[in-house]
Order: structure tokens, then sequence, then C-alpha cells
């Protein structure tokens, strides 16, 4: 997992107060990989990370943004 994705998945954990254990509990995962998927030792899939965002409740979402120009540089 990338560093920004790994700085949001701790930032959301943080600002809902939980330790990584009960984070895990509350998205149905085990603490262990939490630890690893936040130290990026663990990668995961866009459709497993989404099944975690959805059950924190918080609305958080997966977000592809591009900018046009950076699009257009890698087409030619």
């Amino acid at each position: 997992m990338n560093q920004e994705l790994r700085e949001s998945l701790i930032t959301l954990r943080l600002e809902m107060g939980l330790t990584q254990k009960e984070f895990a509990e509350l998205t149905g995962e085990k603490q262990p990989l939490i630890s690893r998927l936040e130290n990026g030792s663990q990668n995961i899939t866009v459709q497993k990370l989404q099944r975690i965002l959805e059950r924190t409740h918080t609305g958080a979402k997966l977000k592809i943004e591009f900018k046009k120009e950076e699009v257009d540089t890698m087409a030619h």
C-alpha cells in the first residue's frame, strides 16, 4: 500500500479514537493485518480496502484523482 493510503488509514483510525485492535474488531479484520497495512508491509486489494472503509460507517471511500496534464503527458 502506498504512503498516502497508509497515512489516510492511520488518520482515519486515530480520528475515530481507536486502537489498531479496536479498529480491527470494528472492520472485521485481525489486528496484525491492520498493523501490516499501516507499516506498509502488507498489500491489499482495492475491494478489501473498500470493505474495511465501508465497515467504519464514516463515509470514507477510495478516490482516484489525476491531473489532466499528467495523463496527457503519459499518453504521448
